[in-house]
This record gives C-alpha cells, structure tokens and sequence, in this order.
C-alpha cells in the first residue's frame, strides 16, 4: 500500500503540505494551472464575445528591504494584443468563485501597463487586480516565475514538457469557466529576437503545441526533466548510469502564449484552423518581470507600503505608566515625572502619617 502522499511540489518554488492526501494530488498537472486563469471577453449586442485568456500573479515587494513591511500585490496579465482589443470597449472578465459558478467582473476603462520601453515588440500588458475571498482563484507567486537564472539552475531547455491553459471559444456557454490544457514541448529557446509577423523582431520561445484563438495570453509552464541515478548491479565493476524522467519535475511559469503560425493563405481558408503548423510563440517571463516592473507600478507599490508604514507607526506607543503627564530631566537627562498638585499633597501626607 502506497503511503499517503501529504506534500504537493508540481509547482516549483511553493510546495503545499498537507494532514492528509488531498484529492487529485497524484495528477499529473496541478488545480492551480486551470484556476490561477480567467477569460477576457467584449460585450456585444448578441451576447459576449470571449476571444482571450488572462492569467494572476502575485510580486512580493517590501520597504526598503524591511520583511516585515513585505506585501503582496497581485496582476492580471494577458498578451498586449488582447489589452488592446478591449480598449475602449465593454469587456468584462469571467472567473470562478468558491461556489463552483462563474462571475463576472467589468473591466471597461481599465489601464493596462505595457513594457515600458519596447511596448512595440512585447506582446504583455499588465494591470493591477485586487481579489475577493470568495473566488477560486490562485496567483502565481513570483517564486514560479522561470527566470533565466531559474532555467539555468534547473538545466531547463529543448525537448522539456510544456503546457498551456486557457480558453476553448467552441466550449463557452458553460455555467463556469472550464479551461483547456494543451500539452507540448520546448521546441526552440533562441539567442537572438526571430521574426514574428504582427510584431517584426522579437524575443520569445517556440513550444511544439497547437495553439487557437482565445489561448491569447494565457500562461504557458514549462516542467523540468529529473534524472535518477542507477546503478547496473550486473556491470563489474558496477557502473552508474542515469535516467531521465521527462515531465517528472516541478513546473515553472515560462511565459505567456501570444500566437502560431499558419499554413500560407492560399490553403482552404475552411481548413485554417487544422492547418496549423504546431508551433506557438510565447512571450519569456523575464519580459513579462519587465513589464510588472514598470516605473509607474514600481511607485504605486512604494506607496502603499509607505501608507501602512505609516499607519504602523501612527498606532506605536511606548510602554509607560506615566500617562500624559509632563516630565522633568536630571542633569543627566533622565526623565522625572513632575506630579500634580494633587498628587504632590497626597504624596506629602502619606510620608508624614504617623506609625501606629
């Protein structure tokens, strides 16, 4: 018999821990990959149209480098080309809530912070959302983002499993959102900015999936190989060999999906959507840092945990018995309380009361 499996560690960077096995903790993929997405959608005369995947992260951020000021601050992000379709329209984003339902937030004026110097060629916008305890919703913390450095540690790269979640717009007409998982490998991981028609130039990822409108902007997690090492007991001397688990490790937020690449335009425009040629750009998450790095977000973090410096320090109070009264100091500056008259006349009688 199996023993109970207790700690959750397929999201890389935030092991969960639990009394007992939780339901679907052996899965491959992980809950928070179809919860931590919502779906975009513009408001039309026959109905919402969804067209998009926005996904939530969270940056942990502190004064100063004061852990005790560290607040979380979370984002809703999705690819720039989405935030601009939503721009001046009426567009609502749909999210689960703890009661198995969807629901609906209206989004219609909200500010989208781009890359703050190549907005042109960065397909990511970012804007801040602040959540309710009653949605499903689970927010990538910064610990999961797949930094360079992160890909380095982990040996990360070409032929490693990939997996995006997002939007399905056959499948929406449900009564809560119900993401798709599409499954692949790293396929390229350059050094140089490749050419990517909408946007010319750019740096991305190339994973082996198919990708679809409405998988726009969704996260996109890359897993790590494990390799195990035995030992061939038959070989003499024994010699040690390794072997590799692919899709055996923890996951990483890789970036963000943006687009694919068709079959040329002259193919059966009834067929463009099978004909597909497998391959998908993905936005890096070391741009997408870039983007929530954004001087103006920068500042409006600064602020509010200055804010609630502030109130910290306006509710202080030291530890003393002497009230408001004033104070008088000896040569030495130590503080003397001065009594009140009062005081001092009670003071006064209670030294010169006589002993029984």
């Amino acid at each position: 018999m199996l023993e109970p499996r207790l700690i959750d560690d397929r999201m890389g960077g935030e092991p969960l821990y639990y009394f007992a096995q939780p339901k679907g903790i052996l899965m491959r993929i992980s809950d928070q990959v179809k919860r931590c997405v919502g779906f975009v959608g513009i408001r039309t005369p026959s109905g919402t149209d969804w067209g998009g995947t926005a996904f939530f992260v969270s940056l942990n951020d502190a004064l100063r480098g004061d852990a005790t000021l560290e607040r979380k601050f979370p984002y809703m992000v999705t690819a720039k080309h989405v935030a601009d379709k939503l721009n001046g329209s009426d567009w609502v984003v749909r999210i689960n809530n703890r009661q198995g339902r969807s629901v609906e937030f209206e989004g219609t004026g909200t500010k989208w912070w781009e890359h703050p110097t190549e907005s042109a060629t960065v397909d990511s916008a970012v804007t801040p959302f602040p959540f309710e305890k009653e949605l499903d919703v689970a927010t990538l913390s910064d610990s999961l983002f797949a930094t360079p450095e992160l890909l380095e540690e982990y040996e990360i790269g070409v032929g490693d499993e990939v997996y995006a979640a997002g939007l399905f717009p056959k499948i929406t007409d449900t009564s809560k959102n119900q993401p798709v998982v599409r499954t692949g490998h790293f396929a390229m991981m350059p050094d140089e900015k490749i050419p990517f028609a909408e946007f010319g130039m750019i740096e991305a990822y190339l994973i082996e999936t198919k990708s679809f409108g409405g998988l726009s902007g969704c996260p996109v997690f890359v897993r790590h190989t494990v390799s195990l090492p035995l030992t061939e007991e038959s070989d003499s001397p024994p010699v040690e060999r390794l072997k590799r688990l692919y899709g055996g490790g923890s996951s990483y937020l890789l970036g963000s999906m943006i687009g694919h690449w068709r079959v040329p335009d002259e193919s059966d425009p009834a067929l463009k959507d099978a004909l597909n040629l497998g391959f998908a750009a993905v936005v890096p998450m070391y741009k997408i840092i870039e983007v929530l790095h954004h001087p103006e977000l920068v500042a409006m973090r600064k602020t509010v945990i200055e804010e609630e410096r502030k109130k910290r320090a306006a509710t202080t109070v030291l530890d003393t018995a002497f009230g408001e009264t004033d104070v008088q100091k000896t040569p030495k500056g130590a503080e003397i309380p001065v009594p009140t008259e009062d005081q001092f006349i009670g003071d006064l009688k209670k030294a010169s009361r006589k002993k029984n």
